[in-house]
């Protein structure tokens, strides 16, 4: 991950509530505290996610079997950059 990455791991972190709640147990979800933490960080992984996968699929006429490539495609990179190291 690249030095911004990083900063931008750590403010969203900060942002939500702290890092120590990063760590909690399914059995701590009872919290309200983690389980405010469980829903932003759901919120801010799916929303972005559907609305881009709607966008590739639906809005840009790439269609449903080329947008996943694109989604593949993005993956393996990820992938591959993290088994190299190379991010």
């Amino acid at each position: 991950m690249t030095q911004s990455g990083r900063r931008g791991l750590d403010v969203t972190r900060g942002m939500t509530l702290g890092r120590s709640l990063l760590s909690a147990a399914a059995r701590d979800i009872r919290r309200p505290r983690v389980e405010a933490f469980y829903w932003v960080t759901i919120l801010a992984s799916n929303t972005p996610g559907t609305a881009l996968g709607d966008f590739l699929t639906d809005s840009s006429g790439l269609g449903y079997r080329r947008g996943a490539l694109v989604f593949a495609g993005a993956l393996v990179v990820v992938a591959l950059l993290r088994r190299f190291r190379v991010a």
